[in-house]
Formats: C-alpha cells, sequence, structure tokens
C-alpha cells in the first residue's frame, strides 16, 4: 500500500519514519463504515480537514466527507459506489478492501480517542515539514532573516487558528455556507459585517467584511483618527475586540480621545484638568471607567514595517482582537527591497490585504491624501488625490474620504443653504461589492471631543439633568457644560 514519501531532511536527521498510526487509520474508517455517528465524531475532532497519513485512506476520508455534507448515508454499498464513479475504487484495494477495514473495528466505543491520536500526528508532521522547510531556508545565506521569522510566525499561527484546515474547499460546500449566511441576514439573524457603530456608516458599506482591506484617507485636521476611534470605540461596546496600532499618536492620547467622547467633556479640559469641577471630575471618571473596560488592544510603535505589524497583528489575534485600525499608512515602512516610495507603500496595502485574508478578520488603515486636493475649488477628494500610490485604491475594499466643509470656512451649502457647521461627510469613491456615496455619508462631528456620530440633523441641545442620574441635584450649582 502506498504511503506518502517521508521528509528527506527529518529522516536524514532523526533516522525515523513520520509520526502515524497507520492500524488506527484503518480502524477509523472501518467505523465510518458500520456507524452512522461515526462520521459526525471524525467532523466534529478534524473539522473540515483530511489529517490521515495513508494516501488511500485520504482518498476514502474525502469521498466519504463529501457524502456528509451532501447528507448521503455512508456505508460499504454507497461509498463503493461513490469511489466507483471516482474512479478510486481499484485504488484503495477494491470492494474487499472495505470490508477488511469493517473486520478491524472491534467497537466504536473510542473512536474519538483514535481520532484524536491521528490528528496529533498530522500536527507532528506539519510542524516536522514545516521545521524542515525554515532549518532549509536559514542554511540559505541569500535568505533575509525577517523573511524567516515571518515565515516560522505565519507557521505557528495557522497551526493555532486552524490545526487541520485544508487550503482549498469544494465549491459546493461554499454555496451552500453562502446560502445560510443569506437566510441569517434576510432573517435579521447576522450582517454581512462587524457594524461600525455609525448607523449611517452601515447603511452604505454593509458592516465591515471579514478578509478585506477598508481605507479612510482625508487631509490634515479632517478628523481621521477621530473617525475611526469614534467607530472602534462603538464596535468593542458592542463586544468587537478590536486592536489599535497607533503610529502617529500615544496610547495616552487615544483613551483621552475615548474618554472625551463617553463623557462629552472636552477633550482639551482632560489634557489639562487644572480648572475642571467636581461634578465633571465625577463624570470623567466614570467615562473613563467605562472605557477602561473596552476590549481594545493598543500598540504605539512608531515606524512599524509591513512584516512587524504583521507579526503583532497575528499575536493580537491569538488575543482575541477580531478587527484591526492601522494609524496611518504613510508612517509605515515595505520590507525594505522596494525601489521607490510608491513600490513601497505598493507592497505595505498587499501586505494588510494579505493580514485581512490570513486571519479573516477586517483591516482599517488611514490614509493621508496628496496637496492637489488643496488646489481643487470645492476642496473635495477624489480617488487620484490618495498619496504615493495607486495601489491604495486597487488594494481596498472599500475607499471613503472624511470631508469637513467647516474645515475650510465654508458654512452654508451653496445649492441648499443647510447649515454646514458641525457638519462631516464620509465620501464612499468605491466599494467593491456595493453602492458608492459620492454625495458623503452625513455624519456629526463634535469637534470638542472629537467625535463622529450619526446625524441627526439637530445639534444635541443642552444635557438634561436626568441624564445625569445621581448627580443630577448638583447641577444648578456646578453644571460645568
Amino acid at each position: 500500500m502506498k504511503r506518502p514519501q517521508q521528509d528527506p531532511l527529518s529522516a536524514y536527521v532523526f533516522g525515523s519514519a513520520p509520526p502515524s498510526h497507520p492500524d488506527l487509520e484503518e480502524v477509523v474508517i472501518g467505523s465510518i463504515l458500520i456507524d452512522k455517528g461515526a462520521m459526525q465524531t471524525c467532523v466534529d475532532v478534524f473539522g473540515d480537514g483530511n489529517p490521515f497519513y495513508l494516501s488511500s485512506i485520504q482518498d476514502l476520508y474525502r469521498v466519504a466527507l463529501k457524502m456528509h455534507y451532501n447528507s448521503r448515508p455512508i456505508d460499504l454499498m454507497t461509498l463503493s459506489a461513490e469511489l466507483q464513479k471516482a474512479a478510486l475504487l481499484d485504488s484503495i484495494g477494491g470492494p474487499y478492501r472495505l470490508i477488511e477495514y469493517t473486520n478491524r473495528v472491534g467497537s466504536t466505543a473510542n473512536l474519538e480517542w483514535h481520532c484524536r491520536i491521528i490528528q496529533q500526528d498530522y500536527i507532528q508532521r506539519e510542524i516536522i515539514r514545516a521545521g524542515s522547510d525554515l532549518i532549509r531556508l536559514a542554511y540559505d545565506q541569500t535568505t533575509d532573516a525577517l523573511d524567516l521569522m515571518d515565515l516560522a510566525e505565519k507557521a505557528l499561527t495557522q497551526f493555532t487558528r486552524a490545526l487541520v484546515q485544508p487550503v482549498h474547499q469544494g465549491v459546493d460546500r461554499i454555496a451552500k455556507e453562502m446560502m445560510t449566511q443569506a437566510e441569517n441576514i434576510r432573517l435579521g439573524k447576522a450582517t454581512p459585517g462587524i457594524p461600525s457603530g455609525l448607523v449611517a456608516i452601515d447603511n452604505v458599506l454593509r458592516g465591515f467584511v471579514p478578509g478585506a482591506l477598508y481605507v479612510f484617507a482625508g487631509t490634515p485636521g479632517m478628523g481621521k483618527t477621530a473617525f475611526i476611534i469614534s467607530m472602534m470605540r462603538r464596535m468593542a461596546a458592542a463586544g468587537t475586540k478590536c486592536g489599535l496600532f497607533s503610529l502617529e499618536m500615544s496610547s495616552l492620547q487615544i483613551v483621552q480621545r475615548m474618554t472625551s467622547q463617553v463623557s462629552k467633556v472636552g477633550l482639551s479640559e482632560i489634557q489639562n484638568p487644572k480648572g475642571i469641577t467636581p461634578l465633571k471630575f465625577q463624570v470623567l471618571t466614570d467615562a473613563a471607567g467605562e472605557v477602561s473596560n473596552l476590549p481594545i488592544l493598543i500598540d504605539e510603535t512608531s515606524g512599524l514595517s509591513i512584516n512587524q505589524l504583521r507579526g503583532k497583528a497575528r499575536a493580537m489575534y491569538r488575543d482575541g482582537v477580531r478587527c484591526i485600525f492601522v494609524d496611518y499608512l504613510q508612517l509605515m515602512s515595505g520590507s525594505g527591497k522596494e525601489g521607490n516610495r510608491e513600490q513601497e507603500v505598493a507592497a505595505i496595502t498587499r501586505g494588510l490585504v494579505g493580514i485581512a485574508k490570513e486571519l479573516n478578520i477586517p483591516v482599517i488603515a488611514l490614509s493621508q491624501l496628496s496637496r492637489e486636493v488643496a488646489k481643487r475649488p470645492n476642496r473635495r477628494p477624489q480617488l487620484s488625490d490618495l498619496r504615493e500610490s495607486g495601489s491604495i485604491e486597487q488594494d481596498a475594499y472599500a475607499v471613503g474620504f472624511v470631508f469637513r466643509p467647516e474645515y475650510y470656512e465654508v458654512y452654508k451649502d451653496p445649492d441648499t443653504g443647510e447649515d454646514l457647521r458641525g457638519v462631516a461627510l464620509v465620501i464612499i469613491a468605491k466599494h467593491r461589492n456595493g453602492a458608492i456615496d459620492l454625495d458623503g455619508v452625513k455624519l456629526r462631528f463634535d469637534g470638542s471631543c472629537t467625535e463622529f456620530r450619526d446625524f441627526s440633523g439637530v445639534e444635541p441641545g443642552p444635557l438634561p439633568s436626568q441624564d445625569l442620574g445621581q448627580y443630577a441635584p448638583d447641577l444648578d450649582r456646578d453644571l460645568p457644560f
């Protein structure tokens, strides 16, 4: 019976065959043929993977797994028929070989334990394979050490994340998953992506889709960082653990902004609280406690390379992070092999897309715009203004521009006469699988606490006394707002 070829390096170094239990593999297949619950036990342990060592058993299990997902019964006759259709029956030894497998089964009581032994063998073989590849590369003096470290960490992440997941999937299974997701969305049981916390943004983008790169850009002063902090805070409050790579601001400044948004105490007062009233300080203390409970990780390392960020993102993922923010692209560096800055930014955006796909989480990055936008009469940004690289537009799943007319002293809409003070527009200029909005998604911007929130059309008035709860009796005396 043919077996997979041994890894030459591991055999040379250790003088032994890769870990495997061929007898147990045959018992597991025999169990599947005589016990209708055995296949589900295998799936519970193996997931969608195929961890068997014997090539003939791999073929058998692959066919049986497809039958299981199609809700078809599995026994000697049905599996033989499917193997015959796939032209695999003769190569595995014919129907009599299947009968031999069933004869090896004394009891299926310990099937789960048998499966876990087979899974452990598979993990050990994969570690041997990955380690052998790393050893070969380490001996090659043309290999970049940082690239090698990245490969090593990527291998570890793959084992941690999905020890026996295949690198390919059948269209039939993907189609079934697609329709299940569509039905859940239709019934309101799920959303296409992770909600941003801003209803107006979600109405266009439908949430942040796992595995996709989103880029929000703007000129200095537009409030790009405040925009993603506003979303990140709301996403974290809703239960999504977020990670922020802040290459410009310190972690203290980020927390100050979140606390200002929650408390509605001005950011300048938080940064210089010398004259703050006792009431406002109590409100601030409560807000800081609320912020401290948010599931957010912040990395303030400056000048990160894409390889460094990739490694840190994997570590965050292992810690439960399911959405990553990057502030901002132009402060990152590439791998050092790029010829110019445009190629370097292209490598960074490709790397961010790779991180999103590898971890299957959304990556939301900020970007600067070129100075060309300032030369335009209406100052409204467009895709050609993305600074240093057209690859940002190409690689991103969606591109949005943060634009505040008030910043340019435009206080009224010239067409409608609408008051534009405190109004922010997020222009959705690209959306790969959805609608765009070149007029701009309208949000309210509160400059004092650097918060973006859903636009209501009416500026909120003074804070009602009942909103302060136990502090309401002191409002007449100490109202600091």
